[in-house]
């Protein structure tokens, strides 16, 4: 899935991997925090499954603010020029360097040159 709806991230990765909303969660977004399970229960993903899912989802959020079509954040400009997050920047690393992608190619480098490019230091 590459669309993504205004909410939790970690409700949104548990719906997409038991196929819709078939849980409640009672408190913050972990998978402890999930009371029961209801509908199709041979879709019950496993906690390292909602993992991997959240984080695939959260690369998928950084990667459409960057390319400036995020429009559920009112807070979010993608016009600012200023660069992501600390945590974001580290993430991107990591993947740059899980995918052998830390290269001028990566995520993690082209966040970084769009910021750059648009805001050139003066000489």
């Amino acid at each position: 899935m590459n669309r993504l709806r205004n909410g939790s991230v970690y409700v949104q990765a548990v719906e997409n991997l038991c196929g819709g909303a078939h849980f409640t969660l009672q408190g913050d977004d972990a998978y402890e925090n999930i009371i029961s399970w209801t509908g199709n229960q041979t879709k019950i993903p496993t906690k390292e499954e909602v993992a991997a899912e959240v984080t695939r989802l959260n690369t998928l959020v950084y990667q459409i603010k960057r390319s400036g079509e995020y429009t559920f954040d009112p807070d979010y400009n993608p016009k600012d020029g200023t660069y992501p997050e600390v945590g974001e920047q580290l993430d991107l690393l990591f993947h740059d360097i899980e995918n052998g992608t830390l290269t001028k190619e990566g995520l993690f480098y082209k966040s970084l040159e769009a910021v750059k490019t648009k805001y050139p230091k003066p000489s």
